[in-house]
């Protein structure tokens, strides 16, 4: 394990292989951590933890949280990045990983060595994520057999030390560990009559086939790797850390664990039309900016998007004489208008759309009155045929000035920026990421649960888990902006 405090130094320790402890936060670290953090072996760890003073909670929300964009949690985990609240917490998950093995699952067995000792402890490993589970019938009597009489067998383990020598409190652990009921031990130990009982425990293996830690609330550090046999234990001064420790272990291990998926490859993309789309705006609009229809229309088409039937009015006679060539194609007959202009971000902000539009008189009604509202930043209006009713939703792509490309997903409209309701996932994104994606919105269970006429919700999800494909490969190559879809 390696701790540095400059990029550089993380980027010099890339090819190791090892556990990487960052100390000093910063947008730069984070992005060059993540960027490292692709190219890095997959046992490879970076440690990041977030301030909780009000200042630093501040001044992180302004980094990573601010309104309308993804909180790095996730994205963290996608990664394998453990990130943890406080200096304190991720000094003692390092020490669990450098000394101990990865626990298997989540649940926890807890052996006291005092009355009530062990209590506290299951209630903070339940607190932070392990269960304490109880033990099974069997190796609940061989424990009796073990211990003296009146000791709690269950779990958590009270082994009323006053006459449990060292060798017997070493036996105990072996037993719970060989029965195969938890993934870990925590012991929670406090000096007796009969002698100092973490000693006991450190004269036996630092080491066993899963992780071992120890709670001595009397340690005035409050994390130690204290030499064992073979090795070192991690002790702990409370509870709540060990707990915490044990809590990001375990998600460490499921991540190392996880199906990878594949980056699926987009067969029918012309990205170099695209590319050359976008290079010809930009040397128009050299600050970026929105594309207009014709131009949006041509870079969704050329990552194989389809778009509803569209046209451009630029005068109420002549949306007039769209809409009636769009009109079959909607639901009733009916017609969309939607105001354009390159300073119009947000319709629903002007009043800019108009909806179920049926005949001559009300197209050309709904255009008079988006001109005559909106005024110059109007230039023209977009006409489609009128879509079925569904969930508006947005895949998108966004450049984090910390996180780097990312796609986004979550309910579309004016939900997208009241609710802020995105998943995000980094770059590249494999099948699988696609496929959890959606998950995340808040409004997964209309998707889920709610086919709707025409489409089954698996259709929808591998509708939705394509676009999102594609707008990962768009940011791969530099292309920003949202795709919306009515599902």
């Amino acid at each position: 394990m390696h701790e540095v405090d400059t990029p550089h130094a993380i980027w010099a320790l890339a090819a190791d292989g090892e556990t990487v402890l960052l100390r000093r936060p910063g947008p730069e670290d984070r992005d060059r951590a993540l960027a490292m953090h692709r190219a890095m072996s997959p046992e490879s760890l970076y440690l990041r933890f977030f301030g909780v003073s009000e200042r630093a909670v501040r001044e992180t929300a302004e980094r990573v949280s601010t309104p309308g964009r993804p909180r790095s949690g996730a994205l963290f985990r996608q990664a394998g990045v453990t990130a943890t609240r406080t200096l304190g917490d991720l000094i003692a998950v390092a020490a669990l990983l450098h000394a101990q093995p990865l626990p298997d699952g989540a649940s926890v067995a807890v052996i006291g060595n005092a009355g009530g000792a062990g209590v506290p402890a299951a209630d903070a490993c339940v607190d932070a994520g392990p269960a304490v589970p109880r033990f099974g019938p069997d190796l609940e009597a061989d424990l009796r057999a073990l211990l003296p009489a009146g000791a709690a067998c269950a779990n958590p383990v009270d082994t009323t030390t006053a006459t449990v020598d060292g060798d017997t409190l070493r036996a105990c652990v072996d037993r719970v560990l060989d029965a195969g009921h938890v993934d870990a031990v925590v012991l929670a130990l406090a000096p007796t009559a009969l002698g100092d009982p973490l000693g006991d425990i450190l004269a036996g293996p630092a080491v066993r086939e899963r992780p071992v830690v120890v709670i001595a609330p009397e340690r005035a550090a409050s994390v130690e790797l204290l030499p064992a046999v073979g090795g070192a234990v991690p002790v702990y001064n409370d509870a709540r850390t060990a707990a915490v420790a044990l809590a990001h272990a375990y998600e460490r291990s499921m991540w190392l664990t996880r199906p990878r998926g594949t980056v699926p490859p987009l067969t029918d993309v012309d990205r170099g039309a695209a590319r050359s789309l976008a290079d010809r705006f930009l040397a128009r609009e050299p600050d970026g900016g929105w594309l207009p229809p014709r131009e949006c229309a041509r870079l969704l088409g050329a990552y194989g998007i389809e778009v509803s039937p569209w046209r451009q009015a630029f005068d109420a006679e002549e949306a007039v004489a769209l809409a009636r060539e769009l009109a079959p194609l909607g639901v009733d007959g009916a017609v969309v208008l939607k105001a354009y202009g390159p300073h119009i971000v947000h319709k629903s902000d002007v009043g800019g759309v108009r909806l179920r539009l049926v005949g001559d008189d009300a197209v050309r009604a709904a255009f008079t009155d988006l001109a005559h509202r909106i005024g110059a930043l109007m230039e023209s209006v977009v006409v489609q045929p009128m879509a079925a009713s569904g969930v508006e939703l947005i895949a998108g792509v966004t450049q984090d000035e910390v996180l780097g490309p990312l796609v986004l997903f979550g309910l579309g409209g004016v939900a997208t920026d009241v609710l802020a309701d995105h998943g995000a996932r980094l770059t590249p994104l494999t099948d699988l990421d696609a496929h959890a994606l959606p998950a995340e919105s808040r409004g997964a269970p209309l998707l889920y649960g709610h086919p709707g006429p025409g489409l089954r919700p698996a259709a929808r999800l591998a509708v939705l888990a394509g676009a999102a494909v594609i707008a990962a490969g768009a940011a791969a190559y530099g292309v920003r902006g949202a795709i919306g879809r009515n599902t």
